[in-house]
């Protein structure tokens, strides 16, 4: 059910805080069973380890799901529920980039992530011989870092966009 195939993050909210933030969804519709699906398959999904809270209700659920089950009842409630979870507590990546300020400081920044850049695999001239750099790993781009990419002297780097 999640999708995971872009770096994402998961907060770690308790089994009691996932009641409490879906019992305001579907008055009248939702019950305590779809409540628990959508808890039981929101850990079983996003669950880091088992120090943490998701993993905590994963394991004391009162849900018990199918032998042939692999996420909620497509079309469900307890699917929606899930997917009001996955709106609450998971977020795409944020920025990684850092630039030095005026007085040294680094930049860091929260920003929501547009993009991924690296620096290209090259040969460059440092002191009249070529000196050969490989590609840097990728690293998440917010707007404000991705339109520093085009100022003079950033050549080197490469741009990838979220899919």
């Amino acid at each position: 059910m999640a999708d995971q195939s872009y770096p994402k993050r998961c907060a770690d909210p308790t089994r009691n805080e996932m009641l409490s933030f879906l019992c305001g969804f579907y008055p009248g519709e939702a019950e305590q069973f779809d409540w628990e699906e959508a808890i039981y398959w929101f850990a079983h999904d996003w669950h880091g380890g088992q120090a943490s809270n998701l993993y905590s209700a994963l394991s004391t659920s009162p849900f018990h799901p199918g032998p042939l089950a692999n996420g909620p009842e497509p079309g469900g409630m307890g699917e929606m529920l899930y997917q009001e979870l996955e709106a609450e507590f998971v977020k795409g990546p944020t920025c990684q980039i850092q630039w030095i300020d005026a007085c040294g400081s680094p930049t860091p920044d929260c920003n929501p992530s547009i993009g991924r850049i690296r620096t290209k695999d090259r040969v460059q001239q440092i002191a009249g011989r070529g000196v050969r750099f490989e590609a840097s790993p990728w690293f998440h781009v917010c707007k404000a870092h991705a339109k520093q990419m085009q100022e003079p002297g950033m050549e080197i780097w490469e741009w990838e966009s979220e899919r």
